[in-house]
């Protein structure tokens, strides 16, 4: 039976060992990472991000969060620490409750949220709560 996993096996004439380059060799830069997120106003889930993001470690990755409602009570403490806030721009007159203001609303955002993926161009994307889930489905 032949081991195909690479495990185990011998250096053969002219292969070259892999090793791992050392800590000094690597240059390693910080992966952005992008959180979207309705907005910072005070809820738990909106609480929970405002206190882990900032405490990341920034030679690991480069954080970064997008709302997409408004920008909310937390957002200046959030970059005060260094995280860059992005928020959608909705007109005024989308700021209607009915179902095709709420709808454009939504498809806007979706829009500014492609844009923005497109122009930052995240290694990670994390989603909180299910209208984030369901703007950045399409996005």
């Amino acid at each position: 039976m032949q081991d195909h996993s690479g495990w185990g096996r011998g250096i053969r004439a002219g292969e070259k060992e892999l090793q791992p380059h050392s800590k000094s060799d690597v240059q390693r830069h910080p992966l952005p990472i992008l959180y979207v997120i309705g907005s910072l106003e005070v809820g738990g889930a909106e609480r929970h991000l405002s206190n882990v993001v900032p405490r990341l470690d920034r030679n690991v990755w480069a954080p970064a969060i997008f709302t997409f409602i408004r920008r909310g009570a937390m957002a200046d403490e959030v970059e005060g620490s260094g995280v860059p806030v992005y928020s959608t721009s909705i007109p005024d007159r989308l700021r209607g409750n009915d179902v095709l203001s709420r709808g454009a609303r939504l498809t806007l955002a979706a829009v500014q949220l492609v844009w923005h993926l497109a122009r930052h161009k995240p290694r990670l994307v994390h989603f909180f709560l299910p209208v984030s889930y369901l703007i950045g489905l399409p996005a």
